[in-house]
């Protein structure tokens, strides 16, 4: 791994437990990939979770917007690049974008992060913080505004799928509640075998409202927006009714 310009660059390996039975890798490890790499990244500026920690901050991710081209199976190594944005009202947007040296493009994303005060658990002004030690050359811009969040309708919907996931401890992460890439799953395990061998999934948006415990009881609930462009919509939320996230999948047959 190495940093150019500000620009972190790595080559991730695709390990066996990543791909699925038609050894296509799992679109959640597109998400935890663009993760750890910002993880990394941060970490490289001492600006990490427990670093962040120690001064009473931490970082907490709120939405993520996901294009997928291509999937690649195992083994394969794959290339990845990741940079912060300019700050965005109180967001630091962060591109990643990975690529395969044959396939070509595999996905680009963009995600909404924001540093937050553990006391007081609001975000923190990005003037505030002097988080840009060196200027960045972006490879690309893309636009820091995402958009209205999904809304989960429920009754625009002719049928919803209910899931109860079971909480297992290595979901929490280092802020001490369950990981945002959980959240995924989950509304991926909502789906039955069928669907999800049938077809992959193209695009992904997905917001983050509130935090999970290792104590919760959650309920996940998908039902189908579009049938022309195969649209599905997901809601998470705890026993006492709060929505924890909420997502937007597009997908298409495998051809």
């Amino acid at each position: 791994m190495e940093i150019v310009d500000g620009v972190f660059k790595d080559v991730v390996r695709i390990s066996s437990h990543e791909v699925d039975q038609q050894n296509s890798i799992h679109p959640s490890v597109y998400l935890l990939m663009m993760q750890e790499a910002a993880g990394f990244h941060a970490y490289q500026k001492n600006l990490s979770i427990p670093q962040l920690m120690k001064e009473g901050k931490t970082w907490v991710v709120t939405r993520t917007k996901m294009e997928i081209y291509n999937y690649v199976g195992w083994p394969n190594s794959i290339n990845l690049e990741t940079w912060p944005q300019k700050p965005w009202r109180f967001y630091f947007p962060r591109v990643c974008r990975v690529s395969h040296p044959e396939v070509g493009a595999l996905f680009t994303s963009l995600s909404q992060w924001v540093i937050m005060d553990l006391e007081t658990q609001r975000p923190i002004k990005p003037q505030q913080i002097n988080f840009m030690k060196a200027p960045v050359k972006e490879p690309i811009e893309v636009n820091p505004d995402l958009g209205r969040k999904i809304r989960f309708d429920k009754e625009s919907y002719d049928k919803i799928i209910t899931y109860n996931p079971t909480i297992m401890y290595e979901d929490s992460d280092l802020n001490q509640h369950i990981n945002n890439v959980i959240y995924f799953k989950w509304m991926l395990d909502s789906l039955d075998f069928s669907f999800r061998e049938s077809h992959k999934l193209v695009e992904l948006d997905i917001s983050y409202l509130a935090q999970a415990y290792n104590t919760d009881k959650i309920e996940v609930l998908t039902a189908t927006a579009s049938l022309d462009e195969l649209i599905l919509h997901h809601q998470v939320s705890n026993k006492e009714n709060k929505v924890l996230s909420v997502a937007s999948t597009k997908w298409v047959s495998h051809s």
